[in-house]
């Protein structure tokens, strides 16, 4: 079994909460941002959304940060500490 990309964590997310709009509120990110996550987009991830990210969607920081390894963005996300 493979390893779950951001893409999926956000997309289950949104499956039990049912829309990105209520992703993005209880994670205290923007819509747009969530839209990122799912698309694949993401470059980057800040290391203060990483942490309320993690706890948002319920997993271990250190499982966001093997997603974000797992992206299949053609730049891999890195975090960035500002």
């Amino acid at each position: 079994m493979r390893k779950p990309t951001l893409s999926d964590l956000f997309t289950r997310a949104i499956a039990a909460h049912g829309t990105q709009q209520k992703v993005a509120t209880k994670c205290g990110i923007s819509q747009a941002m969530v839209s990122l996550y799912v698309s694949g987009k993401v470059r980057a991830v800040n290391s203060a959304n990483l942490a309320k990210i993690a706890k948002c969607l319920g997993v271990k920081p250190v499982i966001l940060l093997a997603a974000c390894s797992k992206n299949d963005s053609s730049v891999p996300c890195s975090i960035n500490k500002h």
